[in-house]
């Protein structure tokens, strides 16, 4: 857990000319973060790196090609997943301090460039996936440490923004951790 293989190196790939584009490097070196798409702007939130875990956010402006800082996390954080509805990103769980920052629901504005928590996940998870659908944000997976163990968590919920509330639905048949996940034609693929 030491942040080893952390870099700040950046590339775009152009499929217009078949060629990958080194862009401006990021602020800092980050490893286990996560990246996001919120109006036309990409987000590295958290993470970590030789110096430990993160709390920092960066956004890049492809247009600039220029990574700037924004408004940090409340809490450091690594391994968390994240998603986008509206005009808001959200970042849950990872590895934090407690069992707490686990459960943990962060909400960025970009509007205010602040960001704010909202009601916990009913499950604790690290390294799970997120993907919204629907205007709902479903967390999926994921693992969850314990002592000298751990173990995959099946559960999934799904939170809706409006009433900022979390709603289980039927859970996985397998566990899985670090896995990719997508929404294609209304229904959630998640994979590895």
């Amino acid at each position: 857990r030491s942040g080893e293989g952390a870099v700040d190196i950046c590339y775009r790939y152009d499929p217009h000319l078949n060629q990958w584009l080194r862009i401006q490097a990021m602020q800092e070196s980050r490893i286990q973060f996560q990246l996001n798409v919120l109006h036309g702007m990409v987000y590295a939130t958290g993470g970590r790196n030789r110096s430990g875990s993160l709390a920092s956010v960066e956004k890049y402006c492809p247009k600039n090609n220029e990574w700037t800082y924004v408004c940090s996390l409340k809490r450091r954080t690594w391994g968390h997943a994240g998603a986008t509805v509206g005009d808001k990103l959200y970042i849950s769980g990872g590895y934090g301090i407690s069992v707490e920052d686990k459960k943990a629901l962060h909400c960025y504005d970009p509007a205010v460039d602040q960001w704010e928590f909202k009601t916990p996940m009913n499950e604790p998870r690290v390294l799970h996936a997120m993907v919204s659908a629907n205007n709902r944000i479903y967390a999926l997976g994921g693992r969850m440490d314990h002592v000298d163990r751990c173990f995959d968590v099946l559960a999934v919920e799904y939170y809706v923004p409006e009433t900022d509330q979390w709603t289980t639905v039927s859970p996985m048949r397998a566990g899985q951790s670090e896995a990719g996940c997508c929404l294609l034609e209304k229904k959630i693929y998640i994979v590895g």
